[in-house]
């Protein structure tokens, strides 16, 4: 109906026009906003038990800096007075989870601002048009090229790389109504640790870890036990490398550390080996069973992708056997390339 009330000489006049909504829309709306309800109340929960157990972490780091047998800060009548020795170890763990309790804090506050906003196409932080969306992405990949020209220097890199990290950021991941946001992310993040091998500066950059955390966490776990296996295969060499790196005695196990490349390119074969069988499998042959043949594979190459650039950050230039390590590894950058050509081939 289309009617307005209006009151003429007392009485209701109802063959004017006005607007009335349909009541299957005001339940609706009214459901949204009960759900909106709750899961503000939900979140405003969960950061009044975060901050209890922050308070209670710092009390109990505090208590044990003043009580231990080695002081790290002098007291005298109760009060700190200055540092006076080396910190405990254990109060070292403790003060990187109340810089997790803090990160995660802020992450939750992010996600209850990001409720509260309309429910529009664009709801990233202001971006709410399409074509803004549009720009931004076109803007992101820009960045990631220009991050990929070969004589770009180590302090234009980091320019760059903390330019597109804003970028990536305004997209809002976590408190995104777009459905395809994350999926649209995994290659994003692949692609720029790509144009990033050679300083990899993005390990540097904080934003960078948190970016990579939530986006990890919001994709489904993959399951595939080839995957799992490559997995911890990949951190058991890498942990041992890290370790005979540190010890700076590498040329004590030139031996081990060829068996260990020799390892890490037969799973890196065999990840390429699986994708080009699956491939050619019918199952995978539908729209659809390609799509999930391309994200399955994307994040387990982001995955490989994130922890590789964290084992080579750690190798120092200017030491010749670390460097020389770096060069001998080289084969890991050929092989993720090969990996991306062949899902772009797989999307032709």
């Amino acid at each position: 109906q289309s009617r307005q009330i209006k009151r003429t000489d007392g009485k209701l006049d109802l063959n004017s026009d006005f607007d009335l909504k349909p009541p299957s829309q005001v339940i609706s709306e009214n459901e949204a906003t009960m759900k909106q309800m709750e899961l503000q109340g939900s979140i405003t929960g969960q950061r009044f038990e975060l901050h209890t157990l922050g308070a209670t972490i710092s009390a109990y780091r505090s208590f044990l800096l003043q009580s231990d047998p080695n002081p790290y800060v002098r007291t005298r009548g109760g009060f700190s007075e200055w540092i006076v020795g080396q910190e405990p170890s254990q109060t070292k763990s403790l003060m990187d989870q109340e810089y997790n309790i803090k990160n995660l804090d802020t992450l939750y506050l992010q996600f209850s601002e990001s409720i509260k906003q309309p429910s529009f196409e664009g709801d990233m932080n202001g971006l709410t048009t399409i074509e803004n969306r549009r720009q931004l992405f076109h803007d992101l990949d820009l960045s990631i090229y220009e991050m990929g020209q070969p004589l770009a220097s180590s302090s234009l890199m980091a320019s760059k790389a903390e330019h597109f990290l804003d970028l990536l950021n305004q997209l809002n991941e976590l408190g995104s109504r777009d459905p395809d946001v994350v999926s649209d992310i995994t290659p994003l993040l692949s692609e720029v640790m790509r144009a990033d091998w050679k300083y990899n500066v993005l390990q540097d950059i904080p934003l960078f870890h948190q970016l990579y955390s939530v986006h990890m966490n919001l994709l489904p776990p993959i399951t595939d036990r080839n995957h799992i296996n490559r997995l911890r295969q990949f951190k058991k060499h890498i942990l041992q490398l890290t370790q005979w790196v540190k010890e700076k005695n590498m040329h004590t196990h030139l031996h081990e550390i060829e068996f260990d490349i020799n390892d890490i390119k037969g799973y890196l074969q065999d990840f390429l080996a699986q994708l080009q069988r699956m491939a050619k499998d019918p199952v995978y042959a539908s729209h659809e069973g390609k799509i999930t043949l391309i994200q399955d594979t994307a994040q387990q190459l982001l995955e490989y992708r994130y922890m590789f650039c964290h084992f080579f950050h750690h190798l120092r230039q200017n030491e010749i056997d670390e460097k020389s390590l770096r060069n001998q590894f080289l084969f890991v950058d050929q092989y993720f390339e090969t990996i991306e050509n062949k899902l772009d081939e797989i999307v032709e």
